[in-house]
């Protein structure tokens, strides 16, 4: 391999018990008949402040709701239930009827209409979360680690990689301080790498590969600091002229470096949030206005790549922020009669989600057809105030991912990653004290970590759409937003999967009429505040 700078150089059986429950289904009109399947680790429930409650979790027990199968065939389905009174992942397996409930909103399905084509779900490993996992022991670590890539699991098959430090660091830092090293020869991976980040990165590599391979991807934050104009990780410092090449190298070490410990990244983002450098940015940022970073990345950044031979496996993203500015910078680098050949995908950011811009991920996805569009980063609690940033069993959150997935899903965005998998109790570590909140809130002292309400809710989307599926038509599209939302996936095995959404805080009733052809309908009750993912097989 040719060196950049220099440009010549358990899983334990999960025992599953099947108990009838005494409610019965007594004909066509009737709902779910409830044979629920229940796991041997089940979730033990605690309470916080909020309005739903966490699961616990150690090295000695942690609810995994274990392997979710389609059915066989087109004569039952299964439900999968999270909601914010009671259930989490609870699965109940029930069969189609002649007639749909009276009073029922009705969902039809086609799947021969059929739109993107999903890449995955997954979260980022940040150093706060490498951290976070790390001050957990041994055991609490595997059941976390489990929790999401192992098949009995939520099987994420997506994960995000800062380039050295963010601002979910313990501090500032890149792969080479040390000025004027214009020829990277004091580069080095820092101990953020190598003692958490890399290990727990294999260890996720090792157990998704039991269902899907992981695709890694790494996104910059800052190049080193004396390679910017202000001298700095953060501010409003942008890329020196005269680093361009460089910086360039910076990067392709970086991806070799990892390669040499077994880590192939499938894709990298040229920079994140590249316009926040346009005002003094509280933490680690470099500013790219899309005519300099379509410059640098043909003049640069693309012929480094080639020498290392790296160009024509490494999915290349660009943009990595919030809608606002989707279809207008992608238009100003894509110009580039090379960079619209190489460039693969559009990465998004939630911060700026509105329902006045929702269309600008279909209209991004119309303007550049050729690109994929993905959504890389998004949490909660960064705009709440000092209390509240962690909210240990918050239904809204998890509602809020929901709705965020639905929404990008119907809208052509190929997958959904989130930012940090793991934090601490107070939200971080930050190196700026930009708390947030996680999926996973890990508790060191007690060797526990909670999984939030967002966990699950990102479950009914990771745990069974599958890496190759196509979003397909459901009527809920065209209809005019209500407390329920949908999202439809047809899986490359034929498994279909619909996730629906109630955000009110009344009962709901759908029917989902699953081929348009036939007289059958999956009747379903969707309790106040819930989640449910729908699979089957078609007939």
């Amino acid at each position: 391999m040719k060196h950049c700078a220099l440009n010549a150089l358990w899983i334990s059986s999960l025992f599953l018990t099947v108990a009838a429950a005494s409610e019965e289904c007594d004909g066509d009109g009737c709902g779910e008949r409830h044979n629920a399947w229940t796991s041997t680790g089940g979730c033990n429930q605690r309470a916080f402040t909020w309005d739903s409650f966490v699961c616990v979790c150690s090295g000695t027990s942690c609810d995994l709701p274990g392997p979710i199968p389609h059915p066989d065939d087109a004569a039952s389905y299964t439900v999968v239930t999270t909601d914010r009174q009671q259930l989490r992942f609870a699965v109940t397996q029930n069969s189609p009827v002649t007639l749909p409930a009276e009073g029922s909103r009705l969902m039809r399905i086609n799947t021969n209409i059929q739109y993107q084509e999903m890449l995955g779900f997954g979260g980022a490993v940040s150093d706060s979360a490498g951290l976070s996992f790390f001050s957990l022991g041994e055991d609490s670590q595997n059941n976390l680690i489990r929790s999401y890539f192992g098949p009995d699991g939520i099987s994420y098959n997506m994960v995000r990689i800062p380039i050295a430090g963010s601002d979910f660091s313990t501090r500032t830092y890149s792969y080479d301080d040390h000025e004027g090293d214009d020829k990277l020869e004091r580069f080095a991976l820092a101990e953020e790498d190598l003692m958490y980040k890399i290990p727990l990165l294999l260890r996720a590599k090792s157990l998704a590969a039991e269902t899907s391979e992981l695709l890694m991807f790494a996104s910059p934050w800052s190049p080193p600091a004396w390679m910017k104009t202000n001298g700095k990780f953060h501010g409003s410092g942008a890329l020196r002229a005269e680093m361009g090449r460089p910086y360039a190298n910076y990067i392709c070490r970086f991806l070799q470096e990892y390669a040499k410990r077994g880590l192939d990244m499938w894709g990298i983002t040229t920079q994140n949030e590249p316009l926040s450098g346009r005002e003094e940015w509280p933490f680690n940022t470099c500013l790219f206005e899309a005519p300099v970073l379509r410059e640098w990345m043909a003049e640069h950044l693309l012929p480094v790549l080639q020498e290392a031979s790296l160009l024509d496996r490494l999915n290349i993203m660009i943009s990595d922020q919030g809608r606002d500015y989707l279809s207008k910078y992608s238009d100003e680098v894509l110009q580039h009669d090379t960079l619209s050949k190489k460039v693969a995908g559009i990465a998004i950011h939630w911060y700026q989600d509105t329902d006045d811009n929702v269309q600008a991920l279909t209209q991004t996805r119309a303007l550049f057809p050729d690109q994929f569009t993905l959504h890389t980063e998004a949490c909660m609690g960064f705009d709440s105030p000092p209390g509240e940033k962690v909210k240990l069993g918050d239904w809204g959150r998890a509602e809020r991912y929901a709705e965020s997935i639905i929404e990008n899903s119907n809208h052509g965005t190929s997958g959904w990653v989130d930012w940090n998998m793991a934090l601490d109790m107070e939200g971080g570590p930050n190196w700026v004290s930009n708390f947030v909140d996680a999926p996973i809130i890990v508790d060191a002292n007690k060797d526990t970590f909670y999984k939030q309400p967002m966990f699950y809710a990102l479950g009914h989307f990771s745990k069974f759409v599958a890496r190759g599926a196509r979003a397909v038509y459901h009527s809920l599209l065209t209809e005019a937003p209500s407390g329920l939302q949908a999202s439809a996936f047809r899986n490359p095995d034929g498994g279909v999967v619909v996730v629906l959404l109630n955000t009110d805080e009344t009962e709901a009733a759908v029917s989902i009429q699953p081929q348009m052809s036939e007289s059958k309908y999956f009747n379903i009750v969707m309790p106040p505040k819930s989640i449910k993912s729908v699979l089957y097989r078609q007939s």
